[in-house]
């Protein structure tokens, strides 16, 4: 007759139900961005990474996309979409010469 500790000892280590998923990508293709159409102002505004100050929650990168500078509505957002990918990988904005 096998013994307790015997038993205990065959037994496979408990493993942990919920798998740990790596960090991706956002679900949303305009993560971040929001359109602004107000009198002569016309482009996509990006905010990334909030914070918290003493003035409250603020949005460690900024970056305005206009539509002028970019060649139309779409140009401007595959620009301030490329711009999104470069922070959320890198961790800061790319530099501008």
């Amino acid at each position: 007759m096998a013994t307790t500790s015997a038993l205990r000892s065959t037994r496979r280590p408990r493993t942990a139900t919920r798998t740990i998923t790596p960090r991706r990508e956002p679900v949303s293709p305009r993560f971040g961005i929001s359109r602004i159409d107000h009198r002569a102002t016309h482009g996509w505004f990006v905010r990334l990474g909030w914070h918290t100050t003493r003035q409250g929650k603020r949005p460690r990168f900024v970056s305005f996309f206009p539509d002028l500078r970019h060649g139309g509505k779409r140009r401007a957002l595959a620009a301030a979409q490329i711009w999104v990918k470069h922070v959320l990988r890198r961790g800061k904005p790319p530099r501008t010469s």
